[in-house]
């Protein structure tokens, strides 16, 4: 009989396909309300979006694992004296993935320390693994319980550090009950996550021009690409003419520049994906 007490059970069939969720790989971290049509699940621009989206409502691809724990919980079950056993709960699914990158994306990990929401799963054969409350219309990550960046694993000379990553799931039967599985391997390959920038001054601004780079955070990769569009800035002195010199540093000229602010201008909105500032940097004209 089902934990439920009902008899509404499915039939289990034979079949030939073997298309089991398999090690977790990695992840994509979604606020609590993030949905996605299954119908439109094949389309990357649709993830592409929801990666570029406001930082409140935006989802977070993560890196490729080194490496992955299953850590979840075995079913707990008690026993009585007249030889009656009970289920007390199912277990709960948790994990560990564990990355090889560098400090700072260390450090981005671990700014997610204890923060809520779903994921999706994405296995070692590219499925991505979520759950849905309608059948399979509507595709929904997997409710946390916890979700715990660690801190560094260093290695020992003969292993790698690593940076760990610790989630459970709330209930498991939206995995048992309700999971869906899609294929993902296009979507995954397509998808960019947006890199932190950041701007820094080259040389001295003067009341003809400025210039600018433009730097990944992570690996101090030079963003080339940018058009003027792309910045928005509080200089004055009338309108700026932006060269790029094509290795992630940018001219500015204009006449009687003053002192100002300038800055990325939201992700959404660059031509070049995906990119966002890390901070406003102050010009001042000597």
């Amino acid at each position: 009989m089902a934990l439920d007490c009902l008899t509404d059970v499915k039939n289990v069939g034979a079949s030939a396909c073997k298309q089991f969720p398999q090690a977790i790989e990695s992840i994509i971290k979604t606020p609590m309300d993030f949905t996605i049509l299954a119908a439109d699940a094949s389309n990357v621009t649709e993830w592409q979006d929801a990666v570029l989206a406001p930082a409140s409502s935006r989802i977070y691809p993560f890196p490729l694992a080194y490496d992955f724990e299953n850590l979840s919980e075995e079913a707990t079950r008690a026993s009585s004296n007249l030889g009656k056993e009970v289920t007390v709960r199912l277990g709960q699914y948790r994990f560990r993935l564990l990355f090889r990158e560098n400090l700072e994306i260390h450090k981005a990990i671990y700014s997610h320390l204890g923060s809520a929401g779903r994921v999706f799963l994405i296995d070692i054969n590219k499925k991505l693994i979520g759950t849905s409350d309608d059948g399979g219309i509507t595709l929904k990550g997997l409710l946390l319980d916890q979700f715990m960046p660690e801190k560094i694993q260093f290695g020992d000379g003969s292993t790698p550090s690593l940076s760990p990553v610790y989630m459970s799931l709330t209930n498991n039967e939206e995995i048992d009950v309700n999971g869906f599985q899609i294929r993902f391997n296009t979507q995954l390959i397509a998808l960019k996550p947006i890199v932190d920038v950041k701007l820094a001054l080259v040389g001295t601004p003067t009341a003809t021009g400025f210039t600018v780079s433009v730097k990944s955070i992570y690996d101090n990769v030079g963003v080339k690409g940018l058009i003027l569009a792309d910045f928005v800035e509080t200089m004055g002195g009338g309108t700026l003419t932006l060269l790029d010199n094509a290795d992630g540093t940018y001219t500015f000229t204009g006449t009687g520049v003053t002192t100002g602010t300038i800055t990325l201008n939201t992700a959404s909105t660059l031509g070049v994906k995906a990119y966002e500032a890390s901070n406003i940097l102050t010009v001042t004209i000597v």
